[in-house]
């Protein structure tokens, strides 16, 4: 059995937090002893994505296998690690809420203090939350692209646009 890693902050760490905060979530089931970290996504349009890049990337940063599970009747693809020790790391030193979190979350400061990791996180944030569109405009350019972010979290859509 391979130990698990607790890395030191870096751009890809600073990439998965952003992404745990958009599509992830901590959860403790305290009666069954079990510690988990997720991260869902729409099973037909985010499965490579998961399984071809998060997945490894998961895996390489801290040596742990993810679990993937499946849910067809929800659309839904899920990259599931069971860790006490992880779930410690991510809650107590980035502050990301064990349970709902959408309200609460907001760009750890550690992570804030440093522009590189500022811009991994917010591209991991970009990544599980923003889309791209195309708006129908009436001038001779019949379209033009617009990036669109959603968050439950106002101080993190602040701190986004800042």
């Amino acid at each position: 059995m391979n130990k698990i890693k607790i890395p030191s902050i870096d751009k890809r760490v600073a990439y998965i937090i952003g992404f745990l905060c958009g599509d992830g979530h901590l959860c403790v089931r305290p009666i069954k002893h079990e510690y988990s970290i997720y991260f869902t996504g729409n099973l037909a349009d985010e499965y490579n994505f998961y399984v071809d890049y998060l997945k490894p990337l998961l895996k390489k940063v801290f040596n742990i296998e993810p679990k993937i599970k499946i849910q067809k009747q929800n659309n839904t693809i899920n990259l599931i690690l069971y860790s006490k020790l992880l779930l410690s790391f991510l809650s107590q030193n980035f502050g990301i809420p064990i349970g709902k979190k959408s309200d609460k979350i907001k760009i750890p400061p550690i992570i804030l203090r440093d522009r590189e990791l500022t811009i991994s996180f917010i591209r991991g944030f970009a990544d599980a939350d923003f889309s791209v569109c195309l708006k129908k405009r009436k001038r001779n350019i019949p379209y033009y692209p617009v990036i669109i972010g959603v968050s439950k979290s106002t101080m993190l859509m602040l701190q986004i646009s800042d």
